[in-house]
Parts: C-alpha cells; sequence; structure tokens
C-alpha cells in the first residue's frame, strides 16, 4: 500500500514548564508518522495533526510508494484544489499550525518516478525534416530529471530551446559541430523543440 511518510519540528522557540522556559532547537523532532494512502482521502480520525502548543511548526512530507496529492489545513481536502503533489523520493517542506491536520489521496492521473541512483534514460534523437523548420524532438515532461542535447555533425548546428518553438537566433541554445548540452541539476521541463538549417542533420536527444 502506498505511504506518507509525516515529519513535525519546531522551528525553535521556547517550551513551557514550571518555574521557566526551555529553549528548543530548531528541527527538534516532536512526533512523526508513516500514513497509508489510499484511492479515497484520507479519513479524519486517521490524519495526522500538528503538534497542540508547539507553535508554528516545521513539516517534512515525503511520498514513499507513489505519487499522492496532499493537502493540510484545519479540515484539509486533497481532492480539489490548491494541494501538494508530492513525487516518491522529493521531500516537500511547509509551515503549518496547532489546529490543522493532514489528508492525503492516491495520485493516480499522473506517472510516477522514484528518484534513485539508476535511471532509464529514453532515446529522442532523430534528424532535421525541413531545413529552417522548428520541430519537436519530445514532449514537455514534468518528471524529467536529466536533458542530454547533443549534436553528432561534424560540420553543422541546429538550435533547440525548451521554451517554445526554437528559432536560428535570440532565444535558442545553438549546438555546434560536435556539441552537447547536458541538464542534471536544473532540468527543463518543457517540450525540446529543434531546427537546423539543413534536412537530414542529425540530432541526439536523451531524457530521463
Amino acid at each position: 500500500m502506498p505511504r506518507l511518510r509525516v515529519e513535525f519540528c519546531s522551528l525553535g522557540g521556547g517550551r513551557g514548564r514550571l518555574g521557566g522556559q526551555v529553549d528548543l532547537p530548531a528541527g527538534e523532532p516532536l512526533a512523526s508518522v508513516t500514513l497509508d494512502v489510499t484511492p479515497n482521502a484520507t479519513p479524519a480520525g486517521s490524519r495526522p495533526a500538528v503538534p497542540v502548543g508547539s507553535g508554528t511548526v516545521f513539516v517534512r512530507l515525503l511520498a514513499v510508494d507513489s505519487a499522492v496529492y496532499v493537502d493540510i489545513a484545519a479540515s484539509p481536502d486533497p481532492t480539489t484544489e490548491p494541494r501538494m503533489l508530492l513525487v516518491p523520493g522529493r521531500p516537500y517542506d511547509l509551515h503549518a499550525l496547532p489546529g490543522q491536520a493532514l489528508a492525503a489521496i492516491l495520485a493516480s492521473d499522473v506517472p510516477v518516478h522514484s528518484d534513485s541512483a539508476a535511471i532509464s534514460p529514453t532515446d529522442r534523437s532523430g534528424t532535421v525534416g525541413t531545413g529552417g523548420a522548428a520541430q519537436q524532438a519530445c514532449a514537455a515532461n514534468a518528471f524529467r530529471r536529466f536533458l542530454l542535447v547533443a549534436n553528432p555533425d561534424e560540420t553543422r548546428a541546429f538550435w533547440f530551446s525548451t521554451a517554445g518553438a526554437a528559432a536560428q537566433g535570440a532565444g535558442s541554445i545553438q549546438v555546434g559541430p560536435g556539441g552537447a548540452f547536458v541538464f542534471d541539476k536544473v532540468v527543463p521541463a518543457g517540450a525540446v523543440s529543434i531546427v537546423g538549417p539543413s534536412a537530414g542533420q542529425p540530432f541526439t536527444v536523451t531524457e530521463a
């Protein structure tokens, strides 16, 4: 069954005690729970709640097995917007207040990707169909974690864009003969558009 890890931590400040206050360092664990997530929203009696008397707290959410939608509020509803989409392996941090609770629902309408050292790349390589005309090498992908755009041609350049149709000039990125661009930290999610001056020019595009 899909699971959601929920951790509540102090943001610092003080906790009352007899005769004074005890200082709390930021990040002190207050509570944690692993919530089972189903196609139905978490029922009221099973919703993790922000610890009472802790002031504003730091909440870290981690989808373990599958993408989930989450809402945290006095009366949370993860079935409608606004809500958060959590993907496995990518922690999500936010602030919450006492009196708020968290509810989740399985996000069955999005593809599931897990962050790991091993990735399975997909080859989107091809050739320029019509010289001077932009063409799409691969569609937009909100879950893209890696992108390679390379030019195997030894004499001709081409241009690419992930923010609209590519053009041979400003606004697009030129890839010279034998050149390549690798995105593995900040990875654009937009469709990859290619334009080259000559039909038949090869291009290499790999995403994961």
